[in-house]
């Protein structure tokens, strides 16, 4: 699915959280844009923990969003995909371009 289609997470956090994985350039004003559907069984994540941390309610997979949402628990075999987004000149967040790899399950 493309950027109009697949449903995504807004997080913020302080700038300086931000580390790689995560691709620096595709953040704006400490905001990142991930992909919502798990890479595990394409449930949807949920920002839930007090940390910050993204939660998939079926399996329990965790992801950082801080690190690219690389995953820290769980069953999920790889990380949710980072939208690339900029802030358009109405100061309105936009999406710039497709998801970074591969949304939901599969492709391992």
């Amino acid at each position: 699915p493309g950027v109009a289609d697949a449903p995504t997470l807004l997080v913020r956090h302080e700038e300086s959280a931000y580390a790689e994985p995560t691709n620096l350039a595709f953040t704006v004003a400490g905001y990142a844009a991930y992909s919502k559907v798990c890479t595990h069984a394409g449930c949807m994540v949920a920002e839930t923990e007090a940390d910050g941390i993204l939660v998939c309610p079926c399996h329990f997979a965790k992801y950082d969003p801080t690190r690219g949402a690389e995953v820290t628990d769980g069953p999920a075999p790889r990380a949710l995909p980072q939208l690339p987004i900029t802030l358009s000149s109405d100061g309105f967040l936009m999406a710039t371009g497709n998801f970074e790899g591969q949304i939901g399950p599969g492709g391992e």
